[in-house]
């Protein structure tokens, strides 16, 4: 009864060796399956971001001149921040 089961393992992990390509390579036809699924992903992210810019640019402008200069401040903050955080990181590599 083991033998049996011992070969039928053998030869199952055969075939499933031969099925498939060795370890770090991928077919053409897998990698032209990846391209495809990111490329469809890619496109969708940016038709998506492009859909949504007139409704964000609308909502921005009906802000009243004292909501906008929030806005701005929130955004130099935000811009400050991330420049000292570069200047930083610079420095240290110097």
């Amino acid at each position: 009864m083991n033998v049996q089961v011992l070969d039928s393992l053998r030869k199952t992990r055969s075939a499933y060796s031969r099925s498939r390509a060795p370890y770090g390579q991928v077919s053409l036809a897998k990698r032209a399956q990846q391209l495809m699924a990111t490329a469809v992903a890619g496109a969708r992210t940016v038709l998506s971001f492009i859909l949504s810019v007139p409704g964000r640019l609308r909502g921005f402008l009906a802000l009243d001149k004292a909501e906008r200069r929030e806005v701005y401040v929130g955004w130099w903050a935000a811009a400050k921040k991330e420049a000292r955080h570069y200047w930083v990181g610079a420095g240290r590599l110097a």
